[in-house]
């Protein structure tokens, strides 16, 4: 390995790492998706679900995690799916 493309790989390591730390936590979405399921009972016709995935919360206080309930909430869902590894 030449040391220009071992330079270049930790360069890029350190990008990914800041995207990881500083921007991924803050860029929350909340994305709705309607789906239609064949023969499910009338009684879910406009159930909400709210999928929350992935928060990887660091414990760096707990405005973020504020800030995922409080969007989530305000979707209104009758269920809240937590997904993913935390």
């Amino acid at each position: 390995m030449t040391v220009a493309l071992a330079g270049l790989i930790a360069v890029v390591a350190v990008m990914v790492l800041l995207h990881a730390v500083f921007i991924a936590p803050r860029d929350l979405r909340l994305t709705v998706i309607d789906a239609s399921i064949a023969g499910l009972p009338r009684q879910f016709n406009g159930y909400t679900i709210a999928v929350i995935a992935d928060l990887h919360h660091w414990g760096t206080g707990t405005g973020y995690l504020h800030q995922v309930v409080n969007m989530s909430n305000g979707a209104r869902p009758d269920l809240v799916a937590l997904l993913g590894d935390y």
